[in-house]
């Protein structure tokens, strides 16, 4: 009996056929197909989710800022604008202290979440153009009469303004 079990053993001890293997292959890359698309939604969606929380949080900044204090910063422009630039806000001295304020409401500047294009961010039409926080940053202005916008513009554009 034990050489009948041993000769059984021998002749299946083979492994996977080809056919097997293929098989897992072909199943494993379907799951791949629908995973990777989904994941990289996923990560997408959770990009724009951020970009839209950060516009909320500097408009209520901005908009907080203006409710303390009124227009009275806003003598000589008619605009007061926060590009994340850091200063003093509590410097009388300081000409131009209203720009600086948003260091009041927040540690660090909002950063633009990675992966999210022009397109996504409805800056431009270009769908590759990755927007990265190195090339981009928001900029939040306030108005006289307290409307608040908050826009996306490229860092070497606005050295230039």
């Amino acid at each position: 009996m034990f050489k009948f079990i041993s000769k059984k053993l021998k002749k299946n001890n083979k492994g996977f056929t080809l056919a097997e293997l293929i098989a897992v292959l072909a199943i494993l890359g379907i799951i791949g197909a629908i995973a990777v698309p989904r994941f990289t939604a996923t990560r997408k969606n959770a990009a724009l989710k951020a970009h839209e929380a950060n516009k909320r949080t500097l408009e209520n900044a901005a908009k907080l800022y203006y409710t303390e204090t009124g227009n009275a910063n806003i003598e000589t422009e008619d605009t007061i604008i926060w590009k994340g630039e850091k200063g003093d806000p509590n410097d009388p001295n300081d000409s131009n202290n209203p720009k600086y304020a948003w260091t009041v409401y927040f540690d660090e500047w909002p950063q633009i979440p990675d992966g999210l294009t022009e397109k996504d961010l409805g800056i431009g039409e270009d769908e590759n153009k990755i927007v990265t926080n190195k090339n981009y940053t928001y900029i939040v202005t306030i108005e006289l009469d307290g409307e608040v916008k908050v826009t996306i513009e490229e860092k070497n554009q606005q050295q230039n303004k």
